[in-house]
């Protein structure tokens, strides 16, 4: 999930990707083309999954496996000639 910064260190509502200008590929946001309107900073959280199994044995035992997978950010600044 990506969100855009505030400016104030807060994170907006996620953003939506209609596909057409925005879009996400895995963990990378593409604007196609970038706008004025666009800069700012950018992150992403991806999921933390555990998955568990409760496994009979001589006493019941719970086995969990957890992924998590990492944060990315973006920045995307105006350009100046």
């Amino acid at each position: 999930m990506w969100y855009k910064s505030t400016g104030h260190g807060d994170f907006e509502e996620p953003i939506s990707f209609d596909g057409s200008r925005m879009s996400k590929e895995e963990d990378s946001i593409w604007f196609r083309p970038a706008e004025l309107q666009d800069v700012g900073h950018y992150s992403c959280v991806l999921r933390y999954v555990c998955v568990c199994d409760l496994m009979p044995d001589d006493y019941l035992k719970l086995i969990c496996m957890c992924i998590f997978t990492h944060v990315c950010s973006a920045l995307i600044s105006q350009h100046h000639d």
